[in-house]
């Protein structure tokens, strides 16, 4: 549902993901944030038909 509005920017999807992964650092250990938001970022990668590995990165 959230990547319809990213369907054809990935730079703003990756903006996005990047705050949001900031600010959830900021309160749980940087590990579980990880654990938390790869599954998420590989999921909405392949429903925007992109290659999750840059934003992993």
């Amino acid at each position: 549902r959230r990547t319809n509005k990213f369907r054809t920017n990935t730079r703003m999807f990756f903006w996005v993901i990047c705050l949001k992964s900031t600010f959830s650092a900021a309160f749980i250990e940087d590990l579980s944030v990880a654990v938390i938001f790869v599954p998420m970022i590989i999921k909405a990668s392949e429903k925007m038909k992109t290659n999750p590995t840059p934003i992993l990165l």
